[in-house]
């Protein structure tokens, strides 16, 4: 960690709660594009892919900025507020995934 915060915190702790969540998104990700590609019609599976692509990638990018930024302005329980927030954008992650209309997979190419 690049600043030391007034409260230790459990190494093992914080790696346990990152295995976790590596795991969750390694689970539902690959869904989620599976579900976007049968959504969409054939001829713009690339173009929805490669979209879906781009917006992980500048959603990732704006979280870590924010949770960056979070992180610099909270002092001494600075990492507890960092890990409570994204605890919070996960909870409304998983409501938001569990709103997704069902489609059954398409069985034609």
């Amino acid at each position: 960690m690049p600043r030391s915060t007034s409260r230790p915190s459990a190494c093992w702790l914080l790696a346990i709660g990152m295995f976790f969540k590596g795991l969750g998104m390694g689970f539902m990700v690959q869904n989620l594009v599976l579900a976007m590609q049968n959504t969409v019609k054939v001829t713009d599976i690339g173009t929805a892919s490669a979209s879906a692509a781009l917006f992980r990638s500048v959603g990732g990018a704006a979280g870590v900025a924010a949770l960056r930024a979070m992180y610099e302005t909270a002092f001494g329980d600075a990492t507890g507020v960092v890990f409570t927030t994204s605890a919070f954008v996960v909870v409304v992650v998983l409501l938001c995934i569990a709103l997704i209309r069902e489609v059954s997979l398409s069985t034609t190419v």
